[in-house]
């Protein structure tokens, strides 16, 4: 039980593609990186969108001298996103990243040191590390993590996601938003940032 515990369920609607799909992860720390990229080869998603502590275990923030070991995680998950030529890849920096050891291992991807606005066939996006920096921001979709100050939302006009939840997946026209749990761990391994009092 433990073992399906620590993987990520894949509702079996995804695995099709017959339409376009959108991923949101937040805070993801490098023990599910691997289970990551098993979803994203189950749902061959044509965007990824990160937002933000790429590498949620090693905080950089407060540990400055563990860059070493930040480049050491983050050019694994490089290597483990190599096969994914037709994905997008978004990221926005949080308070435990560096821009430069990103760009250095994912030079194609697009990735942003402030919260910024994404288009696509989806509509407009505001994302940020943190809900607070996007609030005030007139956006379709709102993705964000880093606490729970602000939960999630989705009701007609106003979709704000917190990717601490849950990884959102957003497929097809008209969108639906699904929710897949994030392995059993990750909560622990994030420290506990996410602790949901609801």
């Amino acid at each position: 039980m433990q073992r399906l515990l620590e993987k990520i369920i894949i509702p079996p609607e995804l695995k099709s593609n017959d339409s376009i799909k959108l991923v949101h992860l937040t805070d993801t720390p490098s023990q599910i990186y691997k289970e990551i990229k098993r979803l994203l080869e189950s749902i061959h998603p044509d965007y990824v969108i990160h937002t933000g502590d790429i590498c949620d275990d090693i905080k950089l923030g407060h540990s400055p001298k563990k860059i070493d070991l930040y480049d050491k995680k983050i050019a694994h998950l490089a290597q483990l996103m190599e096969g994914f030529k037709d994905t997008k890849f978004y990221f926005v920096m949080g308070n435990h990243d560096d821009y430069s050891t990103l760009k250095k291992y994912f030079p194609e991807a697009f990735i942003f040191d402030r919260p910024t606005l994404i288009e696509n066939e989806f509509g407009l996006f505001c994302v940020a590390h943190e809900f607070k920096d996007i609030k005030d921001i007139k956006a379709d979709y709102y993705l964000f993590g880093h606490d729970m100050t602000q939960k999630t939302i989705v009701l007609e006009g106003q979709l704000l996601l917190n990717g601490l939840e849950h990884i959102y997946v957003l497929k097809g026209n008209p969108v639906q938003i699904i929710t897949i749990e994030y392995p059993y761990s990750t909560d622990a391994i994030r420290q506990k940032k996410s602790f949901k009092s609801f």
